[in-house]
């Protein structure tokens, strides 16, 4: 897997290629998967998270995480389709 850093470059990336665009999450796992070069399988991949030991996808969990960062940070908002979008059109890191 990424550094944290690298995996946030590449999240913060995907918004800064797509300023005017609604990203929903799925897009966003596939473009920032392409941009970190991984490959397509990562999509798939699950393992026991949390206390519960639930079934996850590691990957996805942490792209949220960096998104929700950037949500938090006002740099991206959510839109009606429920997706999300580059608020600021700057650059993010």
């Amino acid at each position: 897997m990424l550094s944290n850093e690298k995996l946030m470059q590449a999240v913060s990336q995907v918004y800064l290629d797509n300023p005017d665009k609604a990203i929903d999450n799925k897009t966003l796992y596939a473009e920032v998967a392409k941009i970190a070069g991984l490959p397509k399988e990562v999509l798939q991949e699950t393992e026991a998270i949390g206390k519960k030991g639930e079934k996850r996808n590691p990957f996805a969990r942490k792209v949220r995480w960096f998104q929700q960062t950037l949500k938090h940070a006002g740099i991206i908002e959510k839109v009606e389709t429920g997706a999300q979008h580059n608020n600021t059109n700057q650059r993010l890191l």
